[in-house]
């Protein structure tokens, strides 16, 4: 991995509804990068959370 390349993973609890992120190596984030980040996130498939509450998943 080059100097310049962040690896991250961003994680969506269902359950919660909530959506967290981890970096591999402890670095300073600037905020226009972690705001570009999540803005890519929102636009792939699967940003929608699933609701298990549901009948779809309570058959």
């Amino acid at each position: 991995m080059d100097s310049d390349e962040i690896l991250a993973e961003v994680f969506r609890d269902d359950t919660l509804k909530q959506l967290s992120f981890t970096v591999f190596k402890p670095i300073d984030i600037p905020l226009e990068i972690l705001d570009r980040m999540l803005q890519v996130f929102n636009e792939i498939p699967g940003r929608t959370f699933i609701d298990y509450d549901s009948t779809e998943y309570n058959t």
